[in-house]
């Protein structure tokens, strides 16, 4: 008899329908959640059309999976500048090096199997966003395992530095990059000045 395989809590079970939109889907994970988790920080409903990163998460072996997890990516983006916006703040511009450098950070952590934000090899965010050509980078948020950008963005809000990062006034700039994959996904998102 073959092995069981291990089921991460994350993963739905075997009798889980797919949502019909992203809507409904944070509608049941809202209806789903204890009363205190519903108490956390708000974050805006993904744009019409989003796919879940649910769906997503195979999409990367197929023809236009780079597009999708761009999508994904600038989901993230424009929640963390919604609610910079909704708290005063300037929304960031999205730089394609800062992506590339919270891709290959996420990519590195996948692929040699670590969580933190020096590489194994020493490498620092500031040195990996100078690597990707960015000169002027400033902070560094990593995640694992949430399976939606709601999810992801929720509990960097929910986490004092990587809150403290989202709402400083003085970055001008954001990167994000997710890796998907078993184990993950892994989440980065790099901020500049």
């Amino acid at each position: 008899m073959p092995k069981k395989k291990k089921r991460r809590k994350s993963r739905p079970a075997a009798g889980y329908a797919a949502p019909k939109s992203p809507a409904d889907l944070i509608e049941r994970k809202r209806a789903a959640a204890p009363a205190a988790a519903r108490a956390t920080t708000p974050v805006s409903a993904p744009a019409a059309g989003a796919q879940s990163l649910g769906v997503a998460r195979h999409l990367d072996r197929l023809v236009g999976g780079d597009k999708q997890r761009a999508r994904i990516e600038d989901l993230v983006a424009r929640m963390v500048n919604d609610v910079r916006v909704k708290a005063g703040l300037s929304a960031l511009d999205t730089d394609e090096r800062l992506r590339r450098s919270a891709r290959g950070h996420s990519a590195d952590m996948a692929a040699r199997d670590y969580f933190a934000h020096e590489g194994p090899d020493g490498s620092t965010p500031l040195e990996r966003m100078q690597s990707a050509g960015y000169a002027d980078g400033a902070a560094e948020n990593i995640a694992r395992g949430q399976e939606q950008p709601e999810s992801v963005v929720r509990a960097w809000l929910n986490s004092p530095g990587h809150r403290r990062n989202i709402f400083n006034p003085d970055f001008r700039t954001i990167g994000v990059g997710v890796h998907l994959g078993d184990g993950g996904p892994w989440w980065t998102q790099h901020f500049g000045y």
